[in-house]
């Protein structure tokens, strides 16, 4: 009966005993569209290169316009980044890259929290750093941290954007130029210019 007990006693204690944290784990870069709003364009991005865990991930993305009859128009193209999440303005002329999950334990210069593209050339790009303010509300993970909070996207018809980070601050942004035209509370910031 003591054997039992004791037997008992330690599954318990193996069980209810806090397990060693797991490494994250990261997605494999894959191909995927986006459409704009509207319908009428879309961006097609794909990975490259055979080690899809080396950072930063390179790619290529290509942006169409939709034909009523016939193939799709290649419109124009870009090379040399990918990224998990991205979109293209309604007139299929602007990309916003967000930034990757990153490594680390909090807001850094090098890493990419949002970069703004015309037909594929840089117009501006902003680190984490620069945008979470209060690096307090920044959770972490056992190697990575998150930055956005929600990622609002375009607005209907125009060329703004906006992004919530997670310490609450929201920008808007001109995807024509890159520059912040707003936020909710007042912050004020420069881009890092190409």
């Amino acid at each position: 009966m003591v054997r039992v007990f004791i037997a008992a006693v330690a599954l318990t204690v193996f069980v209810a005993a806090p397990s060693p944290a797991a490494a994250d784990s990261e997605a494999s870069p894959n191909a995927y569209v986006v459409t704009a709003k509207g319908g009428r364009y879309y961006l097609k991005m794909t990975p490259t290169g055979k080690r899809f865990y080396s950072r930063p991930y390179k790619g290529a993305g290509f942006v169409y316009k939709v034909s009523r009859r016939g193939r799709d128009k290649l419109v124009w193209k870009m090379r040399g980044w990918w990224a998990f999440q991205t979109h293209l303005s309604h007139d299929g002329n602007y990309v916003v890259r967000i930034g990757d999950w990153p490594r680390g334990r909090g807001p850094s210069d090098k890493h990419l929290a949002i970069a703004f593209y015309k037909r594929g050339k840089l117009l501006a790009k902003y680190s984490t750093k620069q945008l979470i303010r209060d690096h307090s509300k920044v959770p972490t993970t056992v190697s990575h941290y998150f930055f956005k909070k929600k990622v609002h996207g375009f607005m209907p018809y125009s060329h703004m954007f906006e992004i919530t980070m997670v310490d609450g601050v929201t920008y808007r942004f001109d995807a024509r130029t890159g520059k912040i035209r707003s936020t909710r509370p007042l912050v004020q910031l420069k881009p890092v210019t190409p």
